[in-house]
């Protein structure tokens, strides 16, 4: 009687072992990498509403005023939900977190005298566009100890990657070091 070559048990483990370990190293990775390709996706958007944004700005003579969005030219958030800038509902939405939560749009009200004195002060660098549904460790708790993510455009362009301590709701959030006051 012959014996046929067969697999022992601590072959199988060790395979078995060494999937495991690979798991480990691979899952992480792909999952982290997912996560870096919604930031970059988010970030694209952002940017492509910012040119939309200045774009319909231009056309109705704001460039280069600064002050509520009627000053600027800029339209105000009644006038993007009936498609003023063209595209669809789901332009807003951002792609970290699908049907949750979209973009916000800086300026909410045409008159507001504190977005107001918020443009004219910091003027180009003001936050125009902002994301803060890409970070998917913070949930729900904000803090001055909690790291936060926050995607954003400026009223000049520049697009804003943040991930820092404190809540990213205040605009001394978004700008780090700057002491100049407005209201």
């Amino acid at each position: 009687m012959r014996h046929r070559p067969a697999i022992t048990l601590i072959e199988t483990l060790v395979c078995i072992g060494i999937i495991m370990i690979v798991t480990a190293i691979v899952v992480p990775v792909t999952v982290n990498a997912r996560h870096n390709a919604w930031i970059a996706s988010a970030l694209l958007r952002l940017k492509q509403l910012h040119v939309a944004l200045k774009l319909y700005q231009m056309e109705n003579g704001g460039d280069g005023v600064y002050g509520t969005c009627y000053d600027m030219n800029l339209p105000d958030v009644e006038q993007l939900s009936r498609g003023y800038l063209g595209g669809s509902a789901e332009t807003w939405v951002s792609p970290c977190e699908p049907g949750h939560k979209g973009f916000s749009y800086t300026y909410y009200t045409g008159n507001d005298a504190f977005h107001a004195g918020y443009a004219r002060t910091y003027q180009d660098e003001s936050m125009i566009l902002t994301d803060l549904s890409c970070d998917p460790k913070r949930g729900l708790v904000w803090g001055d100890y909690v790291k936060t993510r926050g995607l954003g455009v400026r009223l000049g362009g520049q697009v804003v990657n943040y991930y820092k301590s404190g809540a990213p709701g205040p605009y001394p959030w978004w700008h780090p070091g700057d002491l100049r006051t407005w209201r």
